[in-house]
């Protein structure tokens, strides 16, 4: 049975803003599942003293799904905390969360009623934190495109490599190409990102055993200022990128 998970941009709409918080980054995706149109939007949540909320919506008459994920941002690192996802359809609920012990170096996460504990090595992101980490590297021009998470009931580690000239892509703000490179022969993720936007996500389209999905931008927006926050850390390699090839 085909099985289609939207790896790259979970979904989101709005979660409350209280007054002393917030968006830095939004955005909106379109993609079909089973010939319904679905819309999808993104956001990066200030909540203030260094923590940041991404959260993720998707709605449609058959059901919905919620992702959010807290993290810290100190020094110019992610530091992941507690991620939950909620999945309604057709009147069946599914819940799954993780929180992260870094004190003890220890993770929990629940998923399908069991709860399974990980030890938390330097590094390891979350389930939404990864994809903005992948940004910032792809902002900075980092060799280096592997991300170890917790999803579900393991750790994964996904590797991403450049597939069109990342270097002349770059000189002309074209649209980077990369695919995953750690799946089997029958599945394959692409994703295209726009170096003149910040490295926004403009498509990402999922193979598994021939049957494909796609996922394309609607919109998005960034509201500055980014002082404190991982969009000052993209400016800033954005402009040493800019420099070195000066």
């Amino acid at each position: 049975m085909y099985k289609y998970t939207i790896l790259f941009i979970c979904l989101l709409t709005a979660p409350l803003i209280s007054a002393n918080e917030r968006v830095i980054y939004k955005a909106s995706y379109k993609t079909h599942y089973n010939g319904i149109k679905i819309k999808m939007h993104r956001q990066l949540v200030d909540k203030g003293n260094g923590h940041f909320l991404l959260h993720a919506y998707a709605k449609n008459f058959l059901g919905s799904i919620r992702e959010s994920e807290t993290f810290l941002w100190q020094e110019g690192k992610i530091t992941p905390l507690n991620y939950y996802y909620k999945q309604s359809a057709l009147g069946v609920k599914r819940v799954r969360s993780i929180t992260y012990d870094w004190k003890n170096k220890q993770a929990f996460s629940v998923y399908k009623g069991n709860r399974f504990s990980f030890l938390l090595e330097e590094g390891d992101l979350g389930p939404m934190t990864y994809q903005l980490q992948l940004r910032i590297d792809l902002f900075a021009n980092a060799e280096d495109l592997s991300y170890s998470f917790i999803n579900k009931n393991r750790k994964r580690n996904y590797v991403f490599n450049i597939v069109n000239d990342g270097a002349l892509i770059r000189q002309s703000n074209g649209i980077l190409h990369l695919r995953r490179a750690d799946e089997g022969k029958d599945k394959s993720t692409d994703l295209w990102f726009d170096t003149a936007q910040a490295f926004v996500l403009r498509r990402l389209v999922q193979s598994d055993e021939g049957k494909k999905r796609a996922m394309e931008l609607v919109h998005h927006e960034s509201f500055p200022p980014f002082e404190k926050t991982p969009y000052k850390a993209l400016h800033q390699a954005a402009k040493q990128d800019t420099n070195a090839e000066t």
